[in-house]
């Protein structure tokens, strides 16, 4: 606003910020608060994923918890399309038993994009279109849907806000530590930005769990494993990108 007012600007045509709703489904979660249950996890996805929006220019809208039922499900993605510029959804987009969302969004006749990607984490994840408007279904695992969000989705998010650099920085670092796990898809790491004899190093985080919060608090960088790599040494280049 300084920079405008010292321009002698007092007015300016500015982008609304977009509305996105969060709707985390499963029906074992918990919200914080209620007292644990057997076979009950607390649902934290709203507030992560929630914190990355807003810091990207987006309000964040909690549309709380959906049970693992495809009409249900679909009922909550169209009441809160009505409402929003876009819809997140997390769990459901995998392969499994009650993996609801693609069931969902074919129910009020959206288009999906893709569902699934060969990337790891955050791969499980599907995209679908209704009334010009997006649903992004992603994993369940809190890490895996950040860095899902973070890789994927930033640059639409960006482009929605009216934001005319809308990828993620990237720069080349060098490893600290080997990595000797294959990687057949896509492989993304969380980590950390240091500069040591005037490189960017890339410190892997300790815990790399899909389900890990706790990795995303420390995280700054993410890096990429190409896919097909047999794995990387203490010293080898590696694209990341700041988040």
């Amino acid at each position: 606003m300084a920079l405008l007012a010292g321009q002698g600007r007092g007015q300016v045509t500015v982008y609304r910020r977009p509305m996105a709703a969060l709707l985390s489904t499963g029906s074992e979660l918990l919200e914080p608060g209620q007292l644990p249950e057997a076979g009950k996890i607390y649902h934290t996805n709203a507030f992560l994923l929630g914190g990355y929006l807003k810091k990207y220019g987006l309000i964040a809208r909690d549309c709380g918890i959906v049970d693992d039922d495809p009409a249900s499900l679909a009922e909550e993605i169209e009441a809160a399309l009505e409402q929003s510029d876009l819809v997140l959804t997390t769990g459901g987009v995998s392969a499994g038993d009650f993996d609801y969302v693609e069931k969902g969004v074919e129910q009020i006749g959206a288009r999906v994009l893709f569902h699934r990607l060969p990337m790891k984490p955050g791969g499980a994840m599907l995209a679908a279109v209704k009334d010009k408007k997006l649903i992004l279904g992603l994993s369940g695992n809190p890490a895996a849907a950040a860095v899902g969000l973070l890789r994927v989705a930033l640059p639409y998010l960006k482009k929605l806000c009216g934001r005319a650099e809308i990828c993620l920085p990237q720069a080349e670092a060098v490893i600290e530590q080997a990595v000797t796990k294959r990687s057949k898809g896509i492989r993304l790491l969380r980590g950390k930005a240091q500069i040591k004899a005037g490189r960017l190093v890339f410190v892997p985080l300790d815990n790399q769990k899909n389900g890990a919060v706790s990795s995303m608090a420390d995280c700054d960088l993410l890096g990429e494993i190409p896919a097909d790599c047999e794995g990387l040494a203490a010293g080898d280049p590696l694209k990341v990108y700041f988040v």
